[in-house]
């Protein structure tokens, strides 16, 4: 005998209360739930749309546009290009904030910022974020050898 549509519930995920899809309850997003970065001068927390709006303006300053736009496919949630001479950077406009966040930092982690002043949490983000140098001389000692795989 089948169960009325009522009596039927969809599993839950561990972690997610029951009734919401999100974890979160439903109505106005709530931006106080963001992960927050914290600013070791300021001594208090950044949230991600303050880094996320800094980082906007910076990158104005550099002009280096910034756009949000549907993106298809599985070619990841944006980045740096440079189309027709100018810097952008394309973010796909269903990301979440966090991911802006991280696709924005990695992306103006890689542009000179010569005279422009951000945060302390800003520059730790773009600091943190900016992939390093690596030589080939470090790239064959860090390479595993045979004996070091577990013989």
């Amino acid at each position: 005998m089948a169960l009325p549509r009522s009596a039927k519930s969809a599993p839950r995920r561990p972690g997610k209360p029951s009734g919401t899809s999100s974890g979160k309850p439903s109505g106005k997003n709530d931006d106080s739930q963001q992960p927050a970065l914290h600013s070791p001068q300021e001594g208090g927390r950044t949230k991600i749309p303050e880094l996320l709006a800094e980082l906007e303006e910076a990158a104005k300053t550099l002009e280096v546009r910034v756009t949000y736009e549907a993106m298809s496919g599985e070619l990841g949630a944006g980045g740096l290009c440079k189309v027709k001479g100018e810097w952008r950077v394309i973010i796909d406009k269903r990301a979440t904030p966090g991911d802006r966040l991280s696709i924005l930092a990695l992306a103006l982690s890689r542009v000179p910022r010569e005279g422009v002043t951000v945060s302390p949490a800003v520059e730790k983000l773009l600091t943190d974020v900016r992939p390093r140098a690596v030589s080939l001389e470090d790239a064959a000692e860090s390479e595993p050898t045979a004996a070091g795989l577990g013989s």
